[in-house]
């Protein structure tokens, strides 16, 4: 079957006043070269849908090049009524 990686979903809250919203692949193994390649695809229909998913990850925590796909779905936002809106 293969190595299909795992989906990654975060929604994070913070004091109900910042969100965050993360969706990416992200593969099993460290050897996994071609993964996004695999499976990044999959994200980009729903990156071009949504205006909101297009934020760019501060590299103050993490390295997004090292981390995420070029595909990884990301929003942060100040009103909890853009998850029931978009």
């Amino acid at each position: 079957f293969g190595s299909c990686g795992t989906r990654r979903i975060d929604l994070l809250a913070f004091n109900r006043k910042k969100y965050l919203a993360i969706v990416d692949f992200q593969p099993l193994y460290q050897d996994e070269e071609d993964h996004a390649l695999t499976y990044e695809h999959r994200l980009k229909p729903i990156k071009d849908q949504y205006e909101s998913l297009k934020g760019q990850m501060s590299s103050k925590f993490y390295d997004e090049t090292q981390f995420f796909s070029k595909q990884m779905l990301f929003a942060r936002f100040e009103d909890e009524e853009v998850v029931a809106d978009d």
